[in-house]
């Protein structure tokens, strides 16, 4: 049984290693054809602007955990995620909008393709 193995394992050694060369090539081709989307963390700093507009009011602001750090995940071809970095990022705690003061609303916006969203943290 295990001669049998051996013999089919070695029988043409050559043409099934140049196989398995192959169909890696043949993959790596074409994952670099079809740019997939993947899901990609950043970290960026948080801004706080227009904070005399709280303190007018005898209030103040105090990031959470004592950190104005926030991450968070782009959903992007893959060729899109090459060209960002954390650095083209860029996040606004804005004091002058009492609504999004309260809610804890982050404005994040990415410098690199002029996309502006708000979210929560």
């Amino acid at each position: 049984m295990l001669k049998r193995l051996g013999k089919t394992i070695t029988n043409n050694f050559s043409l099934k290693i140049l196989a398995v060369i192959l169909a890696v090539v043949l993959w790596v081709v074409v994952i670099n054809i079809d740019d997939p989307t993947t899901s990609k963390t950043y970290t960026t700093n948080v801004v706080a602007e227009n904070t005399d507009y709280i303190t007018s009011q005898n209030k103040y602001y105090e990031p959470l955990d004592s950190s104005n750090v926030v991450s968070f995940r782009v959903s992007a071809a893959r060729s899109v995620h090459d060209e960002l970095s954390n650095a083209d990022f860029s996040a606004t705690a804005r004091g002058n909008d009492p609504c999004a003061a309260q809610a804890g609303v982050v404005r994040l916006q990415d410098d690199a393709l002029g996309f502006c969203a708000g979210s929560n943290f």
